[in-house]
């Protein structure tokens, strides 16, 4: 089962509610998470862990889980073994993707106006022909743009995967060679889309078809007042 979590992130919660939520992570945590200079980073930050703390909590983690914390070798983060996740923020919107001991991947992005010329070189000829003639380019952009992004964070080598390494083709996205990762991690993703809202875009990467996913509305004004606090 992959739990997918989503968050409002369209205003800035009070400062009372804000240290209250920050102190309920570990010092580290909050460290990290003050480094940010916009506020909408900072708190897309605090949202996804704990995101990541009450739906491993679920599945009987304790809380102090969180203080494992540990950015990978490309920045996936990672917590536990058995409980694989990946986060994704964009304007307005966090999402959290948790699953069991398969990598996960997960990408969001607000439909905006862009320069798309300034991509053209990461994508096949035939895709690009695809984005550039559609009616909507900027929603068939962000379209491509979520698979190809949310395989190569399933992948963990995020952006260092160029796009021209995978192909695309029926819901799967297969790293080519000489790109591939050494056995027996995969090399292939089912990409599934996920519906989070007008004027987003929005995909899945996970290790098979069937796995059965649920989307939920992640409340801050909903979480316990008696959570406890991890400290490091």
């Amino acid at each position: 089962m992959i739990e997918i979590h989503l968050a409002d992130n369209r205003l800035p919660l009070s400062k009372e509610r804000w240290a209250q939520l920050l102190n309920r992570l570990p010092s580290g945590q909050r460290e990290r998470i003050l480094r940010f200079r916009r506020w909408q980073d900072r708190q897309a930050a605090l949202i996804a862990r704990l995101m990541v703390g009450f739906s491993l909590r679920e599945r009987g983690h304790p809380w102090r889980i969180l203080e494992t914390w540990t950015p990978g070798t490309h920045g996936k983060p990672r917590v536990t073994a058995d409980c694989q996740f990946n986060i994704s923020h964009t304007e307005g919107l966090v999402i959290c993707a948790v699953g069991g001991a398969e990598p996960v991947g997960i990408d969001c992005e607000r439909v905006r106006a862009l320069d798309l010329e300034d991509f053209r070189a990461l994508f096949a000829a035939e895709i690009w022909r695809e984005i550039s003639t559609s009616g909507e380019r900027e929603a068939c952009f962000f379209d491509y743009w979520t698979r190809f992004e949310s395989a190569v964070k399933a992948d963990g080598r995020g952006l260092s995967l160029p796009f021209h390494a995978l192909r695309f083709e029926a819901g799967w996205m297969e790293v080519q060679e000489p790109f591939c990762p050494p056995a027996p991690a995969r090399r292939s993703w089912w990409i599934r889309p996920v519906a989070v809202g007008s004027g987003y875009r929005c995909h899945l990467a996970s290790g098979a078809p069937e796995e059965p996913v649920t989307v939920r509305r992640f409340e801050l004004s909903g979480l316990p007042d008696e959570q406890p606090i991890a400290e490091s």
